[in-house]
């Protein structure tokens, strides 16, 4: 409600983890690789990566000037690579 415009892209390397989502909102869910996402260049305001081994160069490529990156690990074991 407070971002009306807004759109909500999941990505994930797991087609049934994308099944899995269950959002009050719509959701594109886009299978792809966090170390090469199928994203436009400067596209995002705002990536929430979790649990997942982040790639700085892609979420700096897709992220503007001036947008937020938030990290979310819950504790559990190591995460592969």
């Amino acid at each position: 409600a407070r971002f009306p415009q807004s759109r909500v892209i999941a990505v994930d390397h797991s087609p049934l983890m994308l099944q899995e989502l269950r959002p009050a909102e719509p959701v594109l869910r886009v299978v792809g690789d966090g170390r090469a996402l199928p994203l436009r260049a400067d596209g995002l305001d705002l990536a929430v990566v979790q649990n997942a081994p982040p790639s700085f160069r892609e979420l700096a490529r897709v992220v503007r000037r001036g947008g937020v990156i938030i990290f979310s690990l819950s504790e559990g074991r190591r995460i592969p690579q």
